[in-house]
């Protein structure tokens, strides 16, 4: 076995114990004999990264164990067997439209109960999803870019988009976290060269 292969071996050893600190002193160790210093720093940079997202979301959890309202919102939202997936969260979103431009084609006696029962329904999906995202943890980049295309998507209503805007600005308040920053830098760049909602 090869001494590159022995170094690798001590890193998983001590990650197999449980040893985080060790594991991380192996790894900078390993990487300080990388022969490409950029292909090196590029390495480093992943694992800094992968360890502030793990000491931020052990921080968001920490802040939201300090706050029984906090607390209550991230339990309930997550105990109901909901999928907060964003192809589901995006397919309730544009139902929603789809079914109220669908009550032009109701009876007139049946139209406003059918209204009123279209939008109790979706203020309790919305208030859902606003607790989900207020509570949510550091986003990847695919949540971040998914939240983005629902945001800017001309088949969402522009109300729920701007609810959900502020969800994510709430959740900005409890812990930075770049991916939903630059979501929100991004969809108001787009929306104002569209002249979307935000320009409103």
């Amino acid at each position: 076995m090869g001494t590159t292969d022995k170094s690798l071996e001590r890193i998983f050893n001590q990650l197999i114990a449980g040893n985080v600190g060790l594991a991380i002193a192996e790894t900078e160790t390993y990487l300080a004999a990388w022969p490409n210093p950029q292909t090196q720093q590029k390495l480093y940079q992943r694992l800094l990264q992968r360890l502030y997202v793990l000491a931020a979301n052990i921080s968001i959890y920490k802040h939201m164990n300090g706050s029984s309202y906090l607390q209550t919102l991230y339990k309930g939202v997550r105990q109901e067997g909901k999928r907060w997936s964003i192809a589901t969260i995006k397919g309730e979103m544009e139902n929603f439209v789809s079914e109220v431009a669908m009550l032009s084609l109701e009876p007139e006696n049946k139209r406003k109960e059918k209204s009123k029962e279209i939008y109790k329904q979706h203020q309790q999906e919305m208030n859902a999803l606003f607790n989900y995202v207020l509570t949510t943890h550091m986003w990847t980049e695919n949540v971040g870019e998914g939240m983005q295309e629902m945001l800017l998507s001309p088949t969402i209503d522009s109300n729920d988009q701007q609810l959900l805007v502020s969800a994510i600005t709430l959740s900005l308040m409890n812990r930075f976290d770049i991916v939903k920053f630059r979501t929100l830098t991004n969809v108001y760049a787009q929306a104002c060269r569209t002249r979307r909602w935000w320009t409103n």
